[in-house]
């Protein structure tokens, strides 16, 4: 299974060994081929939307980190939001800061790339409603106002199916 994140486990039913995976994934490592992200999972995706989006199922990147991957802002994120159905510890990952918010409502997201760069990317339109449930995350207003300013390509019919699914 291609992925950006591959758990130990995983690796370890490919080699029939947990010792010998272990082992394996060390000298990765060690040589640059792949980078841990967490306990039990690594990566040699460069692409740090696609491993911030696979780290945990069900999982999207939204907020700030989502209105740049959209081109609705010119603010380069360091730190990646990720909406999760659950609480996860943040994570620090090459040169990034992952952290998970969460959200009872993960829907309205979409996966963009291929192979071990697939990511999850909410919406325009899920990308603005989390803004206005969780307006923390975005950074600052100037950044909700840029969703509305830059995002000539917002669906207002995908607006009201999705409040309707809040139960707005």
């Amino acid at each position: 299974r291609k992925t950006p994140v591959l758990r130990l486990n995983e690796i370890a039913r490919r080699l029939a060994s947990k010792g010998y995976a272990r082992l394996a994934v060390h000298r990765m490592v060690k040589q640059g081929a792949v980078a841990r992200v967490t306990k039990g999972a690594y990566s040699a995706s460069d692409d740090i939307f696609a491993v911030a989006s696979n780290i945990h199922y069900p999982s999207y990147v939204s907020f700030l980190a989502a209105s740049y991957r959209h081109g609705l802002t010119e603010a380069i994120p360091r730190l990646i939001t990720v909406a999760t159905a659950r609480r996860h510890p943040p994570i620090d990952f090459k040169n990034y800061r992952i952290e998970f918010a969460q959200l009872s409502h993960i829907w309205g997201y979409h996966k963009e790339g291929e192979g071990t760069n697939v990511a999850f990317i909410a919406d325009i339109e899920k990308l603005m409603l989390d803004a206005f449930l969780r307006p923390g995350l975005m950074g600052n207003f100037e950044e909700i106002q840029n969703i509305f300013k830059n995002g000539e390509t917002i669906d207002t019919g995908k607006i009201r199916a999705y409040l309707k699914r809040l139960g707005s």
